[in-house]
């Protein structure tokens, strides 16, 4: 086995496993089969070989430089993780305070020299290649020993640096003036083996009025989101007309006339689209998706475009939002806000009974929106309720009728599809005017979410037709199929609850919709769609159209929302240049680009290489490189987004438990996941989600079963996958954004 390792490292080229037979021979003369197979299962186990299952190679790990992110968790030691495999390497105890959250760098792999480390591999950084944290905000504080000494220091605020040791660059004098004040820092050097610590200069005040605000600054900081808008956006954005002139209307159909609505949250405020439905004979309905015409106002090249382009989409947080456009766009000129002309791009429809798009037309024109619908007054009327007039006009009653009636035919065709139609909820956080949570709620929804969900989808699927049809390149929303490994534990999951998936290492939509469907009135339908979703892959932008999995369509992309998506603002510069009969080619901007270094571009990455590769002909476009970087750009940073607005609703779940709970109240929760160290558990009546420990489960010695059980030894209670019981809580931890509970009693 030794031997092997040895071998191993002094190759210059990886070397599959007959190779590794014939070296290895030349050493064990008695070497055989059987004892070459033993070798081969501990090479398998052995932390110091990495095996690639596709070219049947061994490597060792040492000899090889890798790149990748170091991660660090709040109040942890960071590790870095490999970006080609998603490997982890451990970062040394001396190391921890050389490298920042977010750093790109070089490594070999290795082991500790230092007797308390532990005995998995670790990351020896040879260059840091790129960092990504750039200001650190915290509060200058000021200390007196004992002898009357004055010392400052920078009490920072995120938990991930707690092993940095931070200096100052400006004299006391300065930082007198500083403190107790919440301040920005921006880095003026990074640390190194000479001098571990970072340099800081006071930057700017944080202006925050409370800690819900604070963890959003963290987080746009943590997840490195651009947040400020460059002075010639600003400029640009200055100089756009304050509303729709009249030279903007020429060349455009007139539909001002059309009775179109929108239909959105109470809490929007920026419009991307407005509908029409009116019937036409033999039950077939004309359908009209009129979306703003940002293409329109944001040219390529521009700084609005550039600073878009880099955002790619925008991010929303509880009481705040980071909009992709500058307010003046996505606010004022582009949304179609009721009684204003608007530029619009429209998606004009001829659907037939059976829910087919029979013809299409995409043209620019001008709309005057006829009413602001919220989702609950639409469903109020849809359902027969009385409604106001200013909340529902009469104008466009007729047309929400016709919506309405089209609507049910569009489902009972996804239904026919066999399309998923998952029923998960969404968190929705509530808060006073001071930012103060006072609930945490699923998101309710209704028909009038669904009508409006249903006429997006059929707007998509028309864009990416008529994009296919003209042979251009652009933007898909594409969507794998799921993993076998996924499958082989969802299969698990449902097995414990009497349920299968067909189709094999195959499934297709309409199985899983099968399992949706079987579920829908059972307790624990919340759990298995859970669990339906986890085992889904992540829906990524590509000019490779490999159709969408989930949603049943050969082809579909993103055209129903350019104000917040730049890959919308691409399909209509693609539409736009079909109908003027030349080609849109982009442009990648160098800083768009940074996003693909980051923890989610790596992530992304390991992802598309997992998906079916395109074909070699469809290389020869001399756009085609711009269209792929663009797909992974806007990828990654719609998974950042996702992922900063996750950990602040993390932490503000936490922060609500610690404020209403106390460790003798009792709450129901549902079993989500099952793990062999413990349970992960949703609160039924709060919506917060918990992890209970084995050992806070009871006093029997519970083991980890095939079927995905904790059984006790002794009593032979179990705990499954949508199993309910009575959990107390016992600590909750912001920084590390964790909820712990114990096992009060259980029931089935």
């Amino acid at each position: 086995m030794q031997k092997a390792v040895e071998i191993l490292s002094q190759s210059a080229t990886d070397l599959d496993t007959s190779e590794l037979y014939v070296l290895l021979s030349q050493h064990y003369r008695k070497l055989n089969e059987s004892l070459f197979a033993l070798v081969l299962d501990r090479l398998m186990g052995d932390s110091r070989v990495r095996f690639d299952s596709q070219r049947k190679c061994f490597t060792h790990k040492a000899k090889k430089e890798h790149t990748g992110i170091v991660v660090t968790p709040a109040q942890n030691l960071p590790y870095v993780i490999e970006d080609d495999t998603g490997e982890r390497f451990s970062l040394t105890q001396d190391a921890a305070k050389l490298y920042l959250p977010g750093d790109a760098v070089r490594f070999r792999a290795g082991h500790s020299s230092e007797p308390w480390d532990d005995v998995y591999l670790f990351a020896n950084v040879t260059e840091v290649i790129d960092h990504a944290v750039a200001e650190i905000v915290g509060e200058v504080k000021k200390n007196k020993s004992k002898n009357g000494k004055v010392t400052y220091h920078f009490k920072k605020f995120d938990p991930r640096l707690c092993n940095l040791s931070v200096k100052f660059t400006e004299p006391d004098s300065v930082l007198e003036a500083w403190v107790d004040q919440k301040a920005v820092a921006a880095i003026e050097r990074y640390p190194s083996k000479d001098d571990p610590r970072v340099y800081v200069r006071i930057d700017r005040v944080l202006e925050v009025n409370n800690d819900a605000d604070l963890e959003i600054e963290l987080a746009v900081r943590q997840f490195n989101l651009p947040y400020e808008f460059s002075p010639g956006t600003m400029q640009e954005a200055e100089k756009l007309p304050e509303k729709v002139l009249a030279k903007d209307r020429a060349r455009r159909v007139d539909l001002r006339d059309v009775p179109f609505c929108t239909i959105d949250g109470e809490d929007a405020r920026d419009f991307d689209d407005a509908v029409y439905a009116e019937p036409l004979k033999d039950g077939a309905f004309r359908l009209l998706v009129a979306i703003a015409d940002v293409s329109y106002y944001v040219k390529p090249g521009s700084d609005i475009d550039h600073d878009a382009q880099m955002r790619s989409t925008s991010v929303y947080f509880p009481r705040r939002v980071i909009p992709m456009l500058p307010e003046k766009l996505c606010n004022g000129l582009c949304s179609l806000n009721p009684n204003v002309d608007r530029l619009t791009m429209v998606c004009d429809m001829v659907i037939d009974s059976l829910g087919m798009v029979k013809a299409y037309q995409f043209y620019p024109g001008v709309i005057h929106s006829h009413a602001r619908l919220t989702y609950t007054n639409a469903w109020k009327y849809l359902s027969g309720e009385a409604v106001e007039e200013t909340d529902v006009p009469a104008t466009v009653r007729g047309s929400l009728d016709n919506l309405y009636a089209l609507y049910k035919v569009l489902r009972q065709a996804r239904k026919t599809r066999g399309a998923i139609d998952f029923a998960t909820r969404e968190t929705l956080v509530k808060t006073d005017e001071k930012g103060d949570i006072v609930a945490i709620v699923a998101r309710e929804s209704n028909d009038a979410h669904r009508l409006i969900e249903e006429c997006m989808l059929a707007a998509n699927t028309c864009a990416a037709d008529f994009i296919g049809r003209h042979k251009k390149l652009s933007l898909y929303r594409v969507h794998d199929s799921p993993s076998v490994d996924k499958l082989l534990e969802l299969r698990r999951t449902l097995s414990g609850f009497g349920l299968s998936l067909s189709g094999g290492n195959k499934p297709t939509a309409a199985d899983y919709e099968a399992v949706v469907e079987a579920v829908s009135d059972k307790p624990y339908s919340d759990v298995i769609q859970t669990a339906l979703l986890r085992s889904m892959q992540r829906a990524v932008y590509s000019p490779d159209n490999i159709g969408h999995y989930g949603l049943g369509y050969e082809a579909y992309t993103h055209f129903t929302s350019p104000i917040r998506r730049y890959p919308d603002l691409l399909v209509h510069r693609t539409i736009r240049g079909i109908l003027s009969r030349r080609t849109y080619r982009p442009t990648v901007y160098a800083a768009s680009c940074s996003v693909l270094n980051s923890l989610s571009g790596m992530t992304l990455k390991r992802t598309l290489l997992a998906m079916p590769q395109p074909e070699k002909e469809q290389a020869t476009d001399p756009s085609r490189g711009a269209w792929v970087e663009l797909g992974k750009i806007t990828s990654a940073c719609e998974r950042r987004a996702d992922d900063a607005s996750r950990d602040v609703t993390a932490w503000l779940k936490c922060r609500y438990m610690k404020s209403i709970a106390s460790d003798k109240q009792k709450f129901t929760a549902t079993i989500t996941a099952v793990t062999s160290y413990g349970l992960y558990v949703q609160l039924q009546d709060i919506f917060v989600d918990g992890f209970v420990h084995i050992s806070n489960i009871g006093f029997d010695y519970y083991g980890y079963t095939i079927e995905g059980k904790l059984v006790g030894e002794t009593f032979g209670e179990e705990f499954a996958v949508g199993d309910v019981v009575t959990v107390s809580l016992i600590d909750v931890d912001e920084d590390r954004r964790r909820i712990d509970f114990r096992i009060s009693r259980s029931r089935r």
